[in-house]
């Protein structure tokens, strides 16, 4: 049965904080550059931004982690709160992937996923290197969601990418399609493994309506997904 693996790493807490602004250009945002400026507390955005670079930005926040750390003793918390985590979602790991293979046709494609803790606010995860990030400041029903969130864009992503790309989506419908996707979590048959519904963003709330809708019909993946597609190209032509 797959597991989710649970750390911290300052190495990567420190990129996530930093490539929040250094890759603004890359990629699909679904936030604006000021609602995501405005989560910074000022001295740490002002010194991110007059780093110039990416490299000296990372530094920057590197050191600025580790006194932050060092100072406010929050090394302590940030174990004990790893701890609980893991307590708390190995109760429903088994269940979890249990039901996301079968709501998705597809077994789960590894057997090890990595959760990292992350003090910023933004959970990113990695489609090729299979980890994820949780929020550190979340409620635990919060982090149990997120975590599950994550796990569906990588299992979507890994089993389905070819036939999405196959099907004549492009990079920004499939990452549409993908976060949209996980109104799947709020399904009954996640009732009793998560306990805070997943929102998804506010710019995805019709498209997650009618696809709920589609699936509805059949509740079958295989019929659904070409649906999906169809109306992932009509909306975000």
């Amino acid at each position: 049965m797959p597991r989710v693996h649970f750390s911290f790493s300052i190495k990567k807490d420190a990129e996530n904080w930093v490539d929040r602004i250094y890759s603004l250009k890359r990629g699909l945002a679904f936030i604006s550059p000021k609602e995501l400026f405005s989560k910074y507390p000022p001295v740490v955005l002002n010194q991110l931004k007059k780093a110039g670079s990416r490299d000296k930005a990372y530094q920057w926040m590197h050191r600025y982690l580790q006194k932050d750390l060092r100072t406010r003793k929050k090394m302590s918390i940030i174990k004990q709160e790893l701890k609980a985590l893991e307590v708390v979602w190995r109760a429903r790991e088994k269940s979890f992937f249990l039901v996301m293979e079968k709501i998705l046709g597809k077994a789960i494609y590894r057997n090890d996923f990595t959760a990292y803790l992350t003090t910023f606010f933004r959970c990113p995860y990695s489609e090729k290197k299979h980890w994820l990030m949780v929020n550190f400041w979340a409620s635990l029903p919060e982090q149990i969601t997120g975590i599950s969130h994550e796990l569906l864009h990588l299992q979507f992503l890994n089993q389905y990418r070819n036939f999405l790309e196959s099907q004549g989506l492009n990079e920004e419908q499939i990452q549409h399609l993908k976060e949209a996707l996980t109104f799947l979590l709020n399904e009954k048959e996640f009732y009793n493994i998560l306990i805070k519904p997943d929102k998804g963003y506010s710019t995805h709330a019709d498209f997650r309506k009618e696809l709920k809708r589609l699936w509805d019909q059949k509740r079958r993946f295989d019929v659904f997904l070409p649906k999906a597609i169809a109306l992932t190209k009509n909306l975000f032509v």
